[in-house]
């Protein structure tokens, strides 16, 4: 053998390596639908199940939300012809037999309709509850994504497939990325706590230089009670935020944001209520802000 054929067979052995490497990598595409009038969420997932049988996920985390109802906030479950789906509520399990089938896609629908009698205080003492409703959204991926029960540590995507064009956008991936339709990728060890997308006709995102770091701030415009959340925030971001930043001398994220959306409701102010993720703060407002 030449060292001209060799160094070609090397050349081979290598890309060959890198393209299995690359089949290989597990992943889960989320594509996501919404059409900003209903309280509904379209989700598909395809993902990758290599030499197996079946694919067990888990929706919903016990801990933290207060959902007792898991299953009437996810629903329509289905899979495509071989798989079928099995759904133990108990365990809020959803497994899916593949039947031999090459491609792995789930779907479901995330439904965040709230209870007639109390539809705002529901959605303020239960956080798993999403906020979908008219001309405004705002979920975190444990609110809609859901968990696997292996120790694959995927790549996942997140990508809008239809929406309304004219609705501002944030996530907190890459808040730079400003179109809903371009692909936000994450691997699976890191999206716990990680994610929030907020779409809406009412919303307002403002950027702010603290201390060299950007700092968002993500609020509803109007609402009905009389709130200039823009105008109330920036004493936050102007002194509170860099103070903070001193003392802890927080360098662990490229970015930071803040979240408020007033939720419109039918009755009097009811309070409010929010959660915190990795490098942000997601509130749900009930009232005026800061009484």
């Amino acid at each position: 053998m030449t060292p001209k054929n060799s160094k070609i067979r090397f050349i081979l052995f290598v890309l060959l390596t890198i393209c299995s490497y690359a089949q290989e990598e597990p992943f889960m595409d989320y594509v996501l639908r919404w059409d900003g009038q209903s309280s509904v969420l379209r989700v598909e997932l395809t993902y990758s199940a290599h030499q197996k049988d079946s694919t067990v996920f888990i929706f919903g985390d016990p801990n933290w939300g207060g959902q007792a109802d898991i299953f009437k906030v996810i629903r329509n479950i289905t899979s495509s012809e071989p798989e079928v789906v099995r759904v133990d509520e108990v365990n809020r399990q959803i497994s899916v037999y593949h039947n031999g089938a090459n491609k792995h896609t789930i779907s479901y629908e995330i439904d965040g309709s709230l209870p007639p009698d109390l539809p705002t205080r529901a959605s303020q003492t239960e956080l798993f509850r999403p906020v979908i409703s008219e001309g405004v959204l705002t979920l975190v991926n444990k609110q809609f994504a859901l968990t696997v029960t292996d120790k694959s540590n995927p790549r996942v995507s997140f990508r809008w497939h239809s929406y309304p064009k004219n609705f501002s956008y944030f996530n907190s991936i890459d808040p730079s990325q400003k179109s809903p339709s371009e692909k936000l990728s994450v691997y699976y060890e890191d999206l716990s706590n990680a994610v929030c997308f907020v779409m809406g006709n009412n919303i307002s995102v403002m950027e702010y230089s603290v201390l060299g770091v950007p700092y968002f701030s993500v609020t509803t415009k109007e609402d009905r009670y009389g709130n200039d959340l823009q105008g109330s925030l920036i004493p936050f971001f102007k002194s509170y935020f860099p103070s903070i930043h001193r003392f802890w001398n927080d360098t662990d994220f490229p970015f930071y944001f803040l979240s408020v959306t007033a939720l419109q409701n039918n009755q009097t102010e009811i309070g409010a209520g929010g959660f915190g993720i990795n490098n942000g703060f997601i509130m749900k407002l009930g009232r005026k802000f800061g009484t």
